[in-house]
């Protein structure tokens, strides 16, 4: 006879998961340390962080997770904190309409005024000094059958933390694009080196709080940035690796999870491990552990400068929602964590 969980089961399950997720006390993670290449060693500011968890039990119709933590990793530690922690180490991503509205001080309903949209986390970059919303809004974009103040405009918004000043500044395709010129330098690279935060037809300027059209070769970035998510190159380059190459044999390892191009440097992470549960039936497979392994690498000759992995015998180091993967941070002296960037 099949087994089955009652509605009352399985609405205290869900309730359990995803109520009471962030104030369950979190599982001691167990793991190994372990240095594979270490000729230089990466900027100690740089360090990896984001949502681990254990592997997934069957709850007849859900999947459910013993425990789950947001964690930081830096030279040997993976430090555990509570999930409804993480917004307070990177907070600014997780912007909701109520926070922008006292960011900029205005009603809900004014900024549906001005753009009746939702604003993700590729749209905001976060740095100890300043927070930069960078987006555009379609043209077709209305509220009450209205076109918003800012529909078919490419937007910023700098916010500056410690005197609480914000600057906006809207611009028309034309002018973004620079569409009129009969040469348009473009930028291959996007990101932020010392006060400007370059794009690619034009950069803007932190200090001057405005934007500007590229309009010589001269003012186009000199210094390599990118970054980027499942990274099918950087396996395969890795693999070429003599050392690298046996803990990246695994068949079910398809990409880099997560890699960051900053100059003449490459940091690229990858999560390995089956993510496992068990069977309904209650059949239950003996979890081998996952992997964690950060690389640092020379961008130009794909040399390994060094190497680290954890293994956890209890946790899969990552999580199933992919929105959560691992990313790549610059720890600040107050121990929050920024968007990296190029420091001239």
């Amino acid at each position: 006879m099949k087994r089955t969980l009652s509605f009352l089961c399985v609405l205290t399950l869900c309730i359990s998961i995803f109520i009471g997720c962030s104030e369950r006390e979190i599982i001691p993670i167990e793991y190994t340390y372990e240095v594979l290449v270490d000729k230089e060693t990466p900027e100690e500011s740089l360090v990896w962080a984001g949502r681990f968890e254990t592997p997934a039990k069957s709850g007849g119709l859900l999947l459910y997770n013993e425990s789950e933590f947001f964690g930081i990793v830096e030279r040997g530690n993976i430090q555990a904190m509570q999930l409804n922690l993480e917004d307070e180490y990177i907070g600014p991503y997780m912007y909701t309409a109520n926070k922008i509205c006292k960011l900029l001080k205005i009603s809900k309903e004014e900024l549906q005024k001005k753009l009746n949209m939702s604003i993700y986390r590729e749209s905001c970059s976060y740095w100890a000094d300043v927070t930069l919303f960078h987006f555009y809004v379609p043209e077709d974009n209305i509220f009450l059958d209205t076109p918003t103040e800012y529909a078919g405009k490419y937007v910023f918004i700098e916010h500056r933390e410690k005197s609480d000043e914000v600057y906006i500044q809207t611009l028309t395709s034309e002018h973004y694009k620079n569409k009129g010129a009969s040469h348009r330098p473009q930028s291959d690279y996007t990101g932020r080196i010392g006060d400007i935060y370059y794009l690619s037809n034009g950069y803007y300027n932190l200090i001057e709080h405005s934007y500007k059209c590229y309009e010589s070769e001269s003012e186009l970035p000199k210094y390599r940035m990118e970054s980027g998510l499942r990274s099918e190159e950087m396996l395969v380059n890795l693999r070429e690796d003599e050392l690298l190459a046996r803990y990246l044999s695994d068949d079910d390892l398809y990409y880099a999870d997560r890699y960051l191009i900053l100059d003449n440097r490459i940091y690229v992470a990858f999560v390995i491990g089956n993510y496992i549960h068990d069977e309904p039936s209650g059949e239950h497979e003996e979890y081998e552990g996952s992997d964690l392994l950060v690389v640092m690498l020379d961008a130009n000759t794909y040399e390994v400068l060094y190497a680290e992995k954890y293994h956890s015998t209890n946790y899969y180091l990552g999580t199933r929602n992919a929105a959560f993967t691992i990313d790549i941070y610059r720890k600040g002296e107050d121990g929050f964590l920024y968007d990296p960037y190029i420091v001239e």
